[in-house]
């Protein structure tokens, strides 16, 4: 990383580590300590339809095991990425391991339209995903819905 690691999770049955930083990247770990891949937050897509990008420093990060989902934190946006291939070649550094699925775009924004750091995020078995941030907000994600809409929807609570 260029930059302080800001999160690591750990994708136990792919035996990979993932870490995040404010340099806006991904690194993909092997078992053994070797980088297996480099991932720019949000990659080709990292500008939306106003030209205005969705990259930046990244927060947090959270293994969703239910979906084989890797999710990441940053200024005010979610990023899902999704596992390529079930079964991870730990020994080449050729194929890469992960790729965007999504973007859930200005999850945590002011009403004024303030991207605000994501901080937190937990993925649960049950197929929930919550994430918070320092708009002082709580969402609720659904990650079957995630896995069927490119368009996701989720619920958002405002601690006031």
């Amino acid at each position: 990383h260029a930059g302080w690691v800001t999160g690591l999770a750990f994708a136990s049955e792919l035996r990979v580590l993932f870490s995040c930083s404010i340099d806006g990247r991904i690194l993909v770990w092997s078992f053994k300590g070797e980088l297996m891949q480099k991932e720019k937050a949000g990659g080709k897509e990292a500008a939306n339809d106003s030209g205005r990008t969705t990259s930046g420093p990244l927060y947090c990060l959270a293994w969703d095991a239910r979906r084989h989902h890797l999710v990441a934190g940053g200024n005010g946006h979610v990023w899902v990425y999704t596992t390529v291939a079930e079964n991870v070649d730990l020994n080449s550094r050729e194929k890469p391991i992960i790729k965007l699925h999504c973007l859930l775009k200005d999850a945590h924004s002011t009403p004024q339209g303030v991207e605000e750091p994501v901080r937190g995020i937990i993925a649960t078995d049950s197929g929930k995903l919550f994430t918070v941030g320092y708009d002082r907000s709580l969402c609720i994600w659904d990650t079957d819905h995630l896995a069927q809409s490119s368009k996701p929807e989720g619920k958002k609570s405002r601690n006031k």
